[in-house]
């Protein structure tokens, strides 16, 4: 049976919506919506793909949303539009880190790969990539300031060659060839930002990665707390 996947991702201001089968990527849509939010689009592009391509709600076999990390407010619409979709028709949802597409988006690599995305406030979410037996494996994922990040690198690849890979690597490029100790190398342009169409090529190829749930179960990786949480603790501890 062939697969069709509808894809989002909504966890940058670059914002992406993917129709991908088994065999091709069928189309994909990307916009910047820095001044517009991604719910004046989202269901207009996914309609328009899947009208263009001849198909309709009723071939998709399952749902597939970047679910971070990333922008705390993209990151809820995406995941509300696929949770709303998944629901309406029954499909399975099938959720891919940010980190983990960005490391897949530059290919394999030889060496330790850092996934960066831009997490304002001088913060960069981030995670520690490895390609093992020919697909990638993120061994872990966190939120640290560049100067962290370099001193994280410094204790483990000292000397050794490491690929930075992501918006957060350009942003800080500078830093990170000033303070670390490692062998440098960058992701090109290609490998910026994380894309809808390369969550869904993920899944398909390497399908025992990606568990479906439905949609009550989508979880978002926010992995710092929100403005809010941050205030409410500050509240409790008071």
């Amino acid at each position: 049976m062939t697969k069709l996947l509808l894809s989002v991702d909504t966890s940058t201001p670059r914002g992406s919506v993917a129709l991908v089968s088994d065999t091709r990527v069928v189309g994909e849509i990307c916009l910047d919506v820095k001044h517009r939010p991604h719910s004046d689009y989202l269901l207009r592009h996914a309609q328009f793909l899947l009208q263009e391509s001849g198909a309709t709600l009723a071939d998709l076999t399952g749902l597939c949303v970047v679910n971070g990390p990333g922008s705390f407010t993209g990151l809820r619409v995406g995941l509300a539009t696929i949770q709303g979709l998944s629901q309406s028709l029954g499909l399975p949802v099938y959720q891919v880190s940010s980190l983990l597409v960005i490391g897949f988006m530059y290919g394999n690599a030889p060496c330790a790969q850092y996934s960066l995305i831009d997490a304002r406030k001088r913060e960069l979410y981030g995670g520690v990539l490895h390609w093992r037996g020919n697909r990638p494996d993120m061994e872990q994922m966190f939120v640290l300031s560049p100067s962290s990040i370099c001193e994280h690198i410094n204790r483990w690849y000292s000397s050794q060659k490491v690929v930075l890979v992501g918006s957060g690597a350009e942003l800080y490029r500078e830093l990170f060839l000033r303070e670390c100790d490692a062998e440098l190398y960058f992701g090109g342009i290609g490998s910026h930002l994380p894309a809808a169409a390369c969550a869904a090529q993920m899944l398909l190829q390497w399908p025992d990665m990606f568990h479906p749930v439905k949609g009550h179960e989508i979880n978002a990786l926010y992995v710092r707390p929100s403005d809010a949480e941050l205030q409410q603790y500050a509240g409790q501890s008071d």
